[in-house]
């Protein structure tokens, strides 16, 4: 019985194409997904997200639609010297005048 379902399991395939003139997605939708019950294939057609701001796909193999892309880390990125906006983008420092500064040094001028 495993042998036989190991051997279905390798039979299963993704494929991938672009939305044709035919498929209907919604107004936001990138990908379509679609599964033959007979083959146990999965097919895919993906779409261009053309939205100034939501203009990330997920790769996902279910029907998804476009995203706003996905955001940097911000926090603990930056060490003593390097730019930053907030205390949180400090490793163990704090954000002075747009850069990093380690505790307890004394910053010239002040």
């Amino acid at each position: 019985m495993a042998l036989i379902c190991a051997h279905v399991y390798a039979l299963k395939c993704v494929e991938y194409s672009c939305k044709s003139a035919f498929q209907e997605f919604e107004p936001d939708q990138c990908v379509s997904s679609s599964q033959s019950d007979e083959s146990f294939n999965t097919t895919i057609s993906l779409s261009i997200c053309t939205d100034l701001y939501f203009s990330y796909c997920p790769p996902v193999l279910v029907n998804a639609s476009c995203q706003l892309p996905p955001q940097s880390p911000t926090t603990n990125i930056a060490y003593i010297g390097e730019p930053c906006y907030l205390d949180e983008n400090c490793i163990e420092s704090i954000c002075v005048d747009g850069a990093c500064l380690g505790v307890g040094v004394r910053v010239l001028g002040c």
